[in-house]
């Protein structure tokens, strides 16, 4: 475990960034299901706010290739990955959509 996971507020970041970002991607297959009885404002605001959680995304994998996670937040963030590469075509066609 790399030094820099011992700070205990980069810990307290990891751990909301893998808590959340495992409630957005595990909620897509519900999303999608109810994408048709959303109205085009809220699809709109949906893609405008998914980059969010694409930065936060892209933050974890910063801090994995920097060995910032601990062996529990790495066995989450494999998890998550495998959850991102499931939901992301469906993500896809839902931002698709929204146009």
């Amino acid at each position: 475990m790399a030094q820099v996971a011992q700070n205990p507020q980069l810990r307290a970041r990891i751990e909301h960034a893998l808590a959340s970002l495992h409630r957005e991607w595990q909620s897509i297959p519900e999303l999608a299901a109810e994408w048709d009885e959303w109205d085009e404002h809220s699809r709109f605001v949906f893609a405008l706010d998914w980059p969010i959680c694409e930065d936060s995304l892209h933050q974890l994998r910063e801090w994995a290739e920097q060995d910032a996670l601990t062996p529990e937040q790495r066995a989450q963030y494999d998890e998550l990955l495998e959850l991102v590469a499931r939901n992301r075509p469906v993500l896809a066609r839902l931002l698709d959509a929204a146009g």
